[in-house]
């Protein structure tokens, strides 16, 4: 940013967020300075529908995100830490490489995060995983290992009991929610 600054030029960080996906989202300027990175923030689509970029994309001829396709509500984190029961599920159904990807990240950061506190002379109480579990436990929702999480997404709604429909789920997500399926000709159905 130094360098931008220097040749009289003023660096922008474009961030393609909505209102309509978080209520601290909703919160946000479209633009505004962050001292932080030392630049304008702008966030062009920020009082966009989902629709509105779909629409948008549409017009613009552009293929969306091929994960949007596979069905997940939200891309950036393939899974995003707030994906949600079925998005995990189909993740693990569809793409085990990814999981076992999370399995290696957990373990090295958990390694690194042991070590860290042995260093200080200190037990680490909370091995750091990157889901948080689903249910409350000791009055809160720890974080657990990635098969912790695939285990229960392959559960039936509100139960711990294994789901007898073990099917993609979510027939309504992706391409065939936003109407995108046939502008994909090369890309297999989800």
């Amino acid at each position: 940013m130094r360098r931008a600054h220097e040749a009289g030029e003023q660096p922008v960080n474009c961030v393609g967020v909505r209102a309509g996906e978080s209520a601290a989202r909703s919160k946000l300027a479209e633009r505004e300075v962050s001292p932080s990175l030392d630049c304008l923030v702008w966030r062009p689509i920020l009082r966009w529908s989902e629709r509105d970029v779909i629409d948008r994309i549409k017009r613009a001829g552009v293929a969306p995100n091929p994960l949007y396709l596979r069905g997940a509500s939200r891309v950036g984190c393939w899974p995003c830490i707030m994906a949600n029961k079925s998005e995990i599920r189909r993740i693990a159904d569809t793409d085990d490489r990814r999981i076992q990807a999370i399995e290696v990240l957990e373990r090295v950061v958990g390694d690194r995060a042991e070590a860290r506190a042995e260093a200080k002379g200190a037990t680490l109480n909370n091995r750091p995983w990157l889901f948080q579990s689903p249910r409350e436990r000791d009055g809160g929702y720890p974080t657990v290992p990635i098969r912790e999480i695939v285990r229960w997404s392959r559960t039936a709604h509100g139960s711990d009991l294994p789901d007898r429909q073990m099917g993609l789920p979510g027939l309504n997500d992706g391409c065939l929610r936003w109407g995108l399926c046939e502008s994909l000709p090369d890309e297999e159905e989800p």
